[in-house]
């Protein structure tokens, strides 16, 4: 599997089971070596809506879980 590369600004589609239980969109916002940081922007409202607050609007996501 090819290694994904990121620059602040990509919006990409994440999935990450421990705090979003559906797919959901973001903006990064700063990318570390296996890893970047998201600001969600398009999540399942009746879903995963409660959890953005707790998340405030962020999360990190392995670049595993990440794709264009």
């Amino acid at each position: 599997m090819a290694k994904i590369t990121v620059q602040p600004g990509d919006v990409l589609t994440a999935k990450v089971h421990e705090d979003m239980k559906k797919q959901f969109k973001g903006k990064v916002m700063k990318n570390y070596e296996h890893a970047a940081m998201l600001e969600i922007t398009e999540f399942d409202a009746a879903t995963d809506g409660p959890n953005i607050p707790e998340l405030n609007g962020r999360i990190v996501v392995s670049l595993k879980n990440v794709r264009p």
